[in-house]
């Protein structure tokens, strides 16, 4: 072999190895573009979940029965209002919270509402103020790309950051004619009594990743006996750039130690809207729903609308009368001044 051949064999694969890395800069991997592309897009669609609110409507189908039931989430900074209703003949709850207290309503057919419990205070000395918050939070974030799991929803952020979490694979695929990627995350049981081992997620990553299937795999320990569950959520949105859902059907197996396998299924549809402003805090008080507040509590009050037309109203008429009236003046001005001959 000749020497000219050689060299030129040593600088092709210079070349080679010095142009490899600039191109891998150039088109990232999947695994990047999750994290810098991904999670950034998550974050900000959960940020901004409060301004996406409205109504779910949701059928279980169990093996041997079926259920429905109605809920209702509004929300601002400080405070959260969570209305549920089981069945057509079942009751109606309400949980809400606000600066001052947290409180539990209910109301049975046309019947007025009944307070079941108040709690004044700071919920973290409150377990049942805790609990009533912490619970009315998954349902917040169900427009923040939520996904399903046992008992609420989850932004996937969460479990891709998690130190608990193994991304498996991150990978371009098709799903129903449209690209898409599948992300697939292993984690580690954290002990709780309900463990998620493994999700398997579909996104678009021309919509700001949001989610199109969700597969949430684990094992729940209930009373002494271990279940496990696998649940696959499927997600439709509304036409436009706010990405919002309008449903999500879900199907639900639960296997037992005794190798059966119960199914359930979900029919889950939304009205969210969004909103240009957020509900006022007093829409989140007792007083809203005609009951009197705890003793103690005084809210601002709070001037009516039609006030602040008024006064603006009065401030427009004071305005256009002093103009006028200057205007007047310097007319009679300029006509009372001597002519200048040219």
């Amino acid at each position: 072999m000749s020497i000219t051949r050689i060299r030129w064999s040593s600088v092709l694969i210079v070349l080679a190895c010095t142009l490899e890395p600039a191109a891998a800069q150039e088109h990232p991997s999947w695994a990047e573009r999750l994290r810098s592309e991904g999670l950034v897009a998550w974050d900000a669609v959960l940020a901004d979940r409060l301004h996406v609110q409205g109504t779910t409507r949701a059928t279980k189908r169990f093996v041997t029965r079926t259920s429905e039931f109605e809920s209702d989430v509004k929300a601002n900074v400080e405070c959260a209002l969570f209305t549920e209703k089981r069945g057509k003949d079942g009751p109606t709850e309400v949980y809400s919270y606000n600066p001052r207290y947290t409180f539990q309503l209910r109301s049975h057919a046309d019947q007025g509402w009944v307070v079941v419990s108040v709690h004044l205070g700071d919920p973290s000395t409150d377990p049942v103020a805790s609990k009533i918050r912490t619970s009315i939070e998954p349902f917040t974030k169900m427009s923040g790309y939520g996904f399903r799991i046992p008992h609420g929803l989850e932004s996937l952020a969460t479990y891709v950051r998690a130190p608990t979490t193994r991304v498996v694979s991150v990978t371009p695929v098709t799903w129903k004619g449209r690209d898409a990627v599948e992300v697939k995350l292993d984690i580690t049981p954290a002990g709780k009594k309900d463990d998620i081992r493994g999700i398997t997620s579909l996104h678009d990553p021309s919509k700001q990743w949001r989610a199109l299937r969700t597969v949430v795999t684990g094992r729940r320990d209930y009373e002494g006996s271990a279940t496990d569950f696998d649940l696959t959520t499927d997600y439709e949105y509304a036409p436009g750039p706010d990405n919002i859902v309008t449903s999500a059907p879900e199907l639900q197996n639960w296997k037992g130690s005794d190798g059966k396998t119960n199914p359930v299924k979900i029919e889950r549809t939304f009205e969210l809207k969004r909103l240009q402003t957020l509900p006022d805090t007093s829409e989140f008080t007792l007083s809203a729903f005609g009951l009197p507040e705890p003793v103690g509590v005084e809210w601002p009050a709070r001037r009516s609308g039609w006030l602040w037309l008024a006064w603006a109203g009065a401030g427009c008429f004071v305005v256009t009368l002093v103009f006028l009236i200057l205007r007047r003046r310097a007319a009679r001005r300029q006509a009372a001044a001597p002519l200048t001959p040219a």
